[in-house]
């Protein structure tokens, strides 16, 4: 199942509009969304589980990571069409995207996303653990 669906552009775009940029074609929207993910899991693979967060479905998936797939995508239907054109608006958008895109991987910023290497679910990638401590002391006396 695909991580946007054809409701989520609603709030960003009216249909009317989305049907002209895709010519009436869903390959259209479904390639630009395919370039939208692409970047995002390029961008934060290393840190965080994007597997997991692209699969969910519904209300579990990230409102925030909706929202900036969907922003991402609609630029590249705009500049599928004429890529000196694309509207002032969706270049903005899609540049707040690319920024947090950026602040997300470099953990500046939280996306509240799953942690890449955390098994056990606690918030805590378990790779990056650093344990303290050691044996009791031995007494050396005889």
């Amino acid at each position: 199942m695909a991580f946007l669906t054809a409701t989520d552009y609603h709030t960003q775009i009216k249909q009317e509009h989305l049907e002209k940029l895709t010519e009436g074609n869903d390959s259209y929207r479904l390639d630009a969304e395919g370039k939208a993910l692409a970047q995002i899991r390029s961008r934060l693979a290393v840190r965080y589980d994007i597997a997991t967060a692209l699969n969910a479905t519904g209300s579990a998936r990230s409102a925030e990571l909706v929202m900036y797939a969907v922003d991402m995508a609609l630029y590249h239907l705009h500049s599928r069409i004429s890529p000196g054109q694309v509207p002032a608006q969706r270049a903005e958008r899609y540049q707040d995207a690319m920024e947090w895109l950026g602040k997300v991987a470099e953990g500046s910023w939280d996306a509240g996303l799953p942690l890449a290497g955390d098994a056990d679910g606690d918030g805590v990638d378990d790779k990056n653990v650093v344990q303290w401590g050691g044996q009791a002391p031995r007494n050396p006396y005889f």
